[in-house]
């Protein structure tokens, strides 16, 4: 017999060290934290079961091997106080005042207590320590960065590689918005390639940021960013794209949800042939899997990924036990067995029989719990030297897409025929576009059908207003939009809303009145703008402000930080100077901006040529002074480009590029 002095700290929570409270196979084959990937099988009826890692030992054995104890019940979790253990050197176990756990557990633990201390200091920004884990595992910013990440950036990959040292490498980042956690968990996604501990990526996130998430992925992962996928399209589409060999494949909750049998037929295939490398799991807005009954949330947490991050800036977003569902996927058992032993030891019940849940006590352990799994940093600790750009793609659906296509042949059909563009033809070849982009804002003006072509959408939003058009049912923008206020705006405090068109404008400021919604827009007299703005700078209550690009002017919309593009202005001159409304004194951190992009749309052609820097509101005002960067004559072949079906838009681009070279 030997003796072990185990001193911690503190109680150590369920989940942390391979829950003894767990007894059946099931429940020990995903065991929490650092035990997650681990396995046990016996060698011999006679001996006890031996484990590949510092598994607890089940009590059937311990029944089993000492009938003297069989009574006894393992206590490692919840009973663990201060005191000197005895051990049984043959059978590597401890039955000390009932205390069952095996050696390498109890020395895995004071381990474990040296991770917490690294754990805080990572947090606290010590650059040394970061640095050092970093160099640890080859990791140099010359080298292994293709875009020099920020400090607390780099905090978050010392955090997972020190996760990983303790053979978890299953983690949480809880940073608010605009802090930059895409790129964390494509840099870690990106080492573990490099490093041969992975062979493929699986990125599960809202259908608005798949695009989003493959344009970053070429920008941190150059090499494996060619090597993606979005899992998207007919069913017979989606199922090759799975069957396909890629680095990064991209599919979004819905899809998951919907297409799980050929998602778990992934996941399944690597393992008959044999791959012993695994795959990263990456959910972004993972938020969406608080409810661990739906059937969205069963899809993604019934797969078993080698390693794992989940994102979001709004983990606990009405309740403490929304935070549940996604610690238990990372760390099984640490806030409970299951939500209702987390309700169990954390809620207070009172009402109608004593049933509901009426508080909550102890949430500093829940706390601390959470911080063993999980980093979060707020905006106003980490200095930005540059405006952060985020997009959120859509899908035209029902009568919109029917709308959007009959507009676009018609218009097709009349300046494809056409010979050479004159200036003036061209001029107003591109006024008549514009319908194509008030469609994709959500609504058709209402004009006589027989006449589709005469009535002109003034260039300012014109003299309509939200009563006066015809609004479609089936909008993503306004879905997403509402996703994202219900989901953040809690967070950031205030939002600023652009829109070039006045019925938008009108729409959304009544849609969104339960938070005080004002706007500014063509037409106002200029005191009421004025007021207008000094109200959403001074009152709390007024958190949202809808308003007109070009009525931006002179104004500023401090102290909102987001800035949300419902559809964008054909001059990125005009764009920029609504997008620094939310700078000054007042704000002396960058905007972040984000733009709604209806995909294989005017919205996704225009996106491109604002990203070119065309100056188009020349053309449409006829002011030579934003002559600056237009090129000398709008073609045919910019417009066509614009209105093009998807598979001709790429030769209309790259013949209009050709025009401007």
């Amino acid at each position: 017999m030997i003796k072990v002095s185990v001193k911690p700290t503190r109680t150590p929570s369920i989940g942390i060290l391979g829950s003894l409270g767990y007894y059946d196979e099931s429940d020990l084959r995903r065991l929490g934290g650092v035990y997650r990937n681990k396995r046990y099988e016996p060698e011999t009826i006679e001996s006890p079961w031996r484990f590949k890692s510092h598994y607890a030992v089940p009590a059937p054995l311990i029944t089993r091997l000492f009938e003297e104890d069989a009574g006894k019940q393992p206590t490692f979790m919840r009973g663990w106080q201060n005191r000197v253990e005895t051990w049984d050197e043959d059978h590597n176990i401890s039955l000390n005042n009932g205390l069952i756990v095996s050696q390498d557990a109890a020395e895995f633990y004071l381990k474990w207590q040296d991770f917490e201390s690294d754990l805080k200091r990572i947090k606290e920004g010590d650059m040394d320590l970061i640095d050092e884990i970093l160099h640890r595992h080859e990791i140099e910013n010359g080298d292994f960065f293709a875009r020099v990440p920020k400090p607390h950036q780099k905090a978050g990959l010392a955090f997972f590689l020190r996760s990983m040292e303790m053979d978890a490498g299953h983690i949480a980042l809880f940073d608010e918005m605009r802090t930059g956690k895409t790129k964390q968990a494509i840099d870690i996604a990106r080492y573990l390639l490099k490093m041969q501990l992975i062979n493929r990526v699986l990125v599960i996130c809202p259908n608005t940021i798949k695009r989003v998430w493959a344009e970053e992925i070429l920008l941190d992962a150059p090499g494996y960013g060619c090597f993606s996928t979005i899992i998207q399209g007919t069913r017979a589409k989606k199922t090759s794209l799975w069957e396909s060999l890629f680095f990064f494949y991209i599919t979004n909750y819905e899809e998951a949800r919907a297409g799980k049998e050929s998602m778990y037929e992934w996941e399944s295939e690597y393992h008959r042939n044999g791959s012993e490398s695994g795959y990263l799991l990456v959910c972004d807005e993972a938020h969406k899997l608080k409810n661990p009954d739906s059937q969205q949330s069963k899809a993604v947490l019934g797969l078993n990924p080698k390693y794992s991050i989940m994102l979001t800036g709004t983990p606990v977003a009405n309740r403490p036990e929304d935070a549940w569902s996604l610690s238990n996927f990372i760390c099984p058992g640490i806030l409970g067995k299951s939500i209702w032993d987390f309700q169990e030891e954390f809620a207070v019940r009172g009402g109608y029989m004593g049933k509901n849940i009426v508080s909550y006590h102890d949430l500093d352990e829940v706390k601390y719990r959470l911080a063993r799994i999980s980093m979060r940093r707020k905006r106003k600790d980490i200095i930005f030297d540059q405006t952060n750009y985020q997009k959120r793609y859509g899908e035209l659906k029902g009568d919109q897409k029917k709308a959007y296509d009959d507009m676009r042949d018609m218009l097709w059909a009349e300046i494809a025929s056409a010979g050479e563009y004159t200036a003036v033809q061209a001029q107003n070849g591109l006024v008549k576009v514009l319908r194509l982009q008030q469609i994709t804002s959500g609504y058709l003006p209402k004009i006589e059908p027989q006449d589709p072509m005469e009535v002109k959408p003034k260039t300012n939003g014109g003299t309509q207003g939200k009563d006066d058009v015809i609004w479609f049912k089936e909008n993503w923008k306004l879905k997403e939009l509402d996703e994202f206020i219900d989901e953040y705006l809690d967070d950031i405090g205030k939002l600023v809303i652009w829109s070039r068109y006045v019925p938008p404008i009108e729409l959304l400021t009544d849609r969104y009145q339960k938070y005080g919604a004002l706007m500014i827009k063509g037409g106002m007299k200029k005191d009421d703008g004025i007021d207008n703005m000094y109200r959403f700078q001074r009152d709390e209550d007024c958190k949202i402000m809808v308003c007109n690009i070009l009525s931006a002017e002179g104004k500023g919309f401090q102290p909102a930080t987001f800035s949300f593009f419902w559809d964008k202005w054909w001059s990125p001159h005009l764009n920029k100077q609504a997008e620094d409304r939310t700078l000054g004194l007042k704000n002396p951190v960058p905007t972040t901006v984000i733009s709604a992009i209806t995909e294989d749309s005017i919205d996704d052609r225009l996106e491109y040529i604002l990203l070119n820097k065309l100056d188009w509101a020349a053309t449409i005002l006829g002011d030579d002074k934003a002559r600056i960067e237009v090129p000398p004559t709008l073609s045919k072949n910019t417009l066509l480009y614009l209105i093009a079906k998807p598979e001709e838009a790429e030769k209309y681009r790259v013949e209009m590029r050709g025009e401007w070279e």
